[in-house]
This record gives structure tokens, sequence and C-alpha cells, in this order.
């Protein structure tokens, strides 16, 4: 009881702190001259090309490794290092894991610097990550489309006998399957990594340092969006590939559940 009680003043506390500071940038925008408005406007329009060029480079990423995995495959230093090899095989995935947790910590690094209230900042942090998780996803489906139909040409050498590229993929829909598990995969490998190595040792340093240094870096919060962002995500990546690897969806709740109690 008292401790639902201290999450409340806590949590009342900080609801009053937002609506003071959404207060405060509300006048200060009511009080702008027309140069300080277009000064802002032309920050928010640099910070959102820069948002553009950080999505399109990611999804160029996405799209270069998808394309890329057959021909590494096939390098003769590639195939004399098994360790090699298996990296490129899971080069989508880790790329696209590796995005996935670089860039939404850019985006709320970014949403501040534009000026606007908080609880609009937190809208454009989560329209950008949601964007950037489902885009991904869409790119490599569309990268893997491209070449099981050697980029929707029938009449292309590679695809005319069975209709789709069978030399380089046999048997798509298991190479299908196949992604969206190693998708599975390393989201639980990089929700295993954060755990470990970023908010267990936080919460040592908060037990061992209990002055100031231990509240400001051990302070943890649990985060509602990024948790149910990541839910959709990956249960779009179930959807996506439980036709085509029918485990999924057991591996996806053993994921959670797993995650669930080691973060309890």
């Amino acid at each position: 009881a008292l401790g639902l009680r201290a999450w409340g003043v806590r949590r009342a506390g900080y609801r009053a702190q937002v609506e003071l500071e959404e207060a405060v940038v509300r006048r200060q925008a009511a009080v702008r001259t027309l140069g300080q408005q277009a000064w802002v406007w032309s920050v928010r329009i640099l910070l959102n090309l820069l948002v553009i060029a950080l999505l399109g480079t990611a999804f160029y990423g996405v799209y270069w490794a998808t394309g890329a995995t057959v021909d590494l495959q096939e390098m003769p230093l590639v195939q004399e290092m098994p360790l090699l090899k298996l990296g490129v095989d899971y080069l989508p995935s880790i790329f696209i894991s590796g995005v996935n947790f670089l860039l939404p910590p850019v985006f709320k690094l970014i949403a501040p610097l534009e000026g606007y209230t908080r609880s609009r900042q937190i809208v454009f942090i989560l329209l950008r990550t949601v964007f950037l998780r489902l885009a991904s996803l869409l790119v490599l489906l569309f990268s893997l489309w491209n070449q099981i139909t050697c980029g929707g040409k029938a009449e292309a050498e590679e695809c005319k006998t069975c209709g789709y590229n069978y030399k380089e993929l046999p048997c798509w829909e298991t190479r299908l399957g196949q992604e969206m598990y190693k998708l599975l995969l390393f989201d639980l490998l990089t929700g295993l990594a954060v755990m470990l190595l970023i908010q267990f040792p936080r919460k040592l340093l908060c037990g061992l340092c209990p002055g100031a240094l231990g509240r400001v870096v051990g302070t943890q919060e649990f985060q509602v969006p990024d948790e149910v962002l990541g839910l959709i995500y990956a249960q779009t990546v179930v959807w996506v590939g439980s036709f085509f690897c029918p485990l999924l969806p057991l591996l996806n709740t053993v994921k959670f559940l797993l995650l669930f109690y080691l973060k309890k």
C-alpha cells in the first residue's frame, strides 16, 4: 500500500511538472516575434529533414543487406569462415535490430529541439518509431519479393522455368519464415542485452550508491510507450511469418515470458 501511495505521489508530481512545462512552452510560443517564429520553423524543417535522412538510410541499409546476402554467401572468404558465414546469413536481421535499437534514442534527442510541448514530443517520437519499425519490416519483405520474382520480371532468365528465382531461392517460403524467425531471435537478444548490460548495472548502481548519483543514474521507470511498441512490432512479425513458420507464435510467447520474468 505504501509503495502504491508513493508511486501515486510521484505520478502526480510528474504530471504537474509536465503541465507546468507545457504552460511555459505555450506562453513562450504566444509571445514569439515573426523572426523567432521563422527561426523555430527553420529548425523544425532541418530536424525533420535529418529524421527523413536517417530513416532513408536505414531503409536503404535493410534493402541492401537483404539483397546482398546471397552474393556475400558465395564469396570464398565467407565460405571458409563459418562464423562469418553465420553473420552474413543473419545480416538483414542484425541490421534491422540495430536500426530499431539505435534510432529511437536519436528521435528522443531530436524531439526536444523542435520546441514542441512534452505531449507533442511524445507523439512525434512514437510516430517516428512506429514508422521505423513497421516500414523496415515492409522494406525487408519488398526486398525478398524482389529477389523471389526477379524484380517482377516473369520473363527473366532465372524466373522462366518456375515463375520465381528458384536458383537463388529454391524454397522461398522457407526463406521468408527463416527471416521472421531471425527477427524474433534478434529482438530477444536485443532485449536481453539491454536488460543485462544497461538496466541491471543501473539497478546495482542505485543500490550501491544511495546518494544523489545513485538516484540520477539508477532511477528507472517503466516506459509504457516503448513496451507497447515492442509488442506491436513482435506481433507484426508473428502475423507475417506464422504461415511460413508455424512455431513462431509459440516462440514469441516464450520470448515475452522470459523477458517478463527477467525484468520482474
